[in-house]
């Protein structure tokens, strides 16, 4: 029987590489003592678990050299090995890939620095595809160092032995030649063969790493590249060629794709100053969420100017009353994506900061209006300045959802303030893992690694994935890492429900 996989594309088996699901830290992630003392880490983690016979991808980028980066694991065992399979380093700075075969399921891969203080400026994304060898999966591989122009490439041809490979192409870029003011817009490679795409959920423009891929039936010499928008004067390519293979699987039903939060105070450009901001978002998916996060000095006015022609409908927002600060989803149900979307958010003055979470998924038929909450009506909002949960220092209730089908995905963005948030059940935790290498634990004691996202990122929230096979009420609760030995500040949610 043919089977549904991402994109909508319809196979029928065969050894063709397809993308499963990614994610990523934000951009600019910085961390907290003890981390400058010598050791740190960074985890991120999958919407979904891995499926074995599948293979994990990293792409590191980092302002520390190689030598710093102490290894690469998971959350499934030590089975599951991380291969680093080709780098660059310049000026001490890093683009490093990784693969590692799936072994044992797993949804956290942990990047562990040691020797030195790693400070600002890393990224870890993450991605998982099925058809690719499982042993010795590099075929061929080139790299470059760019000084100047648009269309950072390897500096020299690489030629792959056999047909089928996939091709995965990744740009850092270090420094332009002139300060961006606003996000970047990235163009996979155009005007060869293969057909290349972007990454999905990559290339969101407020960060300077990006990358596209491909599949090349041919075994012809190719020179992998991707376009930016604004010239740079340092950046670093790598690229690699990975042999595909029958190994694995795609998936069936309702999916994450994808799930990218980001903010446009970034790394090496200025703040937002205007009233509106561009967010590229490569999707493959038919259903897109987006939850705008802002200082409550503005409100959202819409989403528009919609690169797929894509129409969003906004819910009703959230207001805090205890820190200043509002939520706000929207989505695009019947979405077009193909590998490309970019959207304008615009705001009625300028946001006095914001974060954006942008949500990817396949097999979804819309927004469950018709699901109820214990409190209030959807989307589920939940308000503590004082009292109940705000006294606490390890958990938060969070919403009590009932869905009105009997099959689909919750997503609830919780808000608190003074603490990281680590940890969510039922279900999974994906935006802004902070506990270390447990891959998700909430740790404790001198001993542990949290990790915060730079100016203008909203590091103590997260963000719930919940798939559900009935209509029973779903009863979220959240874990804070209690880093600061107090009660937790004001606490606000928003949750909605997905149906398949």
């Amino acid at each position: 029987m043919p089977v549904i996989l991402s994109g909508g594309v319809v196979t029928s088996g065969g050894a063709t590489p397809t993308f499963i699901q990614s994610t990523a830290t934000p951009s600019d992630t910085q961390t907290q003592s003890p981390f400058s003392t010598g050791t740190g880490s960074i985890t991120t983690c999958f919407p979904n678990s891995t499926q074995s016979g599948n293979t994990i991808i990293v792409r590191l980028t980092s302002s520390s050299t190689l030598a710093n980066i102490s290894s690469v694991t998971d959350d499934g065992s030590s089975s599951n090995t991380y291969t680093q399979q080709k780098t660059e380093v310049v000026s001490s700075r890093t683009l490093a890939i990784y693969t590692a075969p799936v072994t044992n399921v797993s949804r956290c891969t942990t990047v562990l620095y040691t020797s030195g203080p790693v400070a600002t400026d890393n990224e870890v994304k993450i991605y998982e595809f099925s058809n690719i060898a499982t042993s010795s999966p590099l075929d061929v591989s080139c790299n470059g160092s760019v000084t100047s122009g648009t269309a950072p490439a390897c500096s020299s041809s690489m030629t792959p032995t056999v047909a089928g490979d996939l091709i995965l192409t990744f740009v850092d870029i270090k420094t332009f030649t002139s300060t961006p003011t606003g996000a970047m817009t990235f163009t996979a490679q155009t005007g060869t063969t293969p057909t290349y795409q972007l990454l999905p959920g990559d290339a969101d423009g407020t960060s300077w790493s990006a990358g596209d891929y491909a599949i090349d039936s041919a075994t012809s010499a190719i020179t992998p590249s991707i376009t930016i928008s604004q010239s740079t004067t340092q950046a670093q390519v790598v690229a690699i060629a990975l042999k595909a293979a029958s190994s694995g699987s795609g998936f069936s039903g309702i999916h994450v794709n994808n799930v990218a939060k980001f903010a446009p105070q970034f790394a090496y450009s200025t703040a937002i100053t205007g009233t509106a901001q561009v967010i590229q978002f490569p999707c493959v998916g038919n259903d897109l969420w987006v939850i705008v996060g802002i200082g409550d000095n503005t409100t959202v006015s819409s989403i528009n100017t919609d690169s797929n022609s894509n129409t969003w409908t906004g819910l009703t927002r959230v207001d805090s009353t205890g820190d200043g600060f509002s939520i706000q989803w929207y989505h695009s149900d019947s979405a077009t994506c193909s590998g490309t979307e970019k959207f304008t958010i615009n705001f009625a003055a300028a946001p006095s900061f914001m974060t954006v979470v942008a949500v990817d998924i396949s097999n979804a038929t819309g927004y469950d209006s018709s699901a109820t909450c214990a409190a209030g009506s959807t989307p589920c909002p939940i308000n503590v300045s004082s009292g109940g949960d705000a006294n606490s220092t390890t958990t938060i209730s969070g919403a009590k959802i009932t869905p009105s089908t009997a099959a689909g995905v919750v997503l609830s963005y919780q808000n608190q303030d003074f603490d990281s948030m680590c940890a969510v059940s039922p279900g999974n935790f994906v935006a802004d893992l902070e506990g270390g290498p447990s891959g998700g634990a909430c740790a404790s004691g001198s001993a542990s690694i949290y990790n915060y996202e730079g100016s203008g990122f909203e590091q103590d929230m997260g963000l719930l994935v919940k798939y559900y096979s009935s209509t029973a009420q779903i009863s979220i609760t959240w874990s804070i890492a209690n880093t600061q030995s107090r009660a937790i500040g004001p606490e606000f949610s928003s949750t909605v429900a997905v149906k398949q």
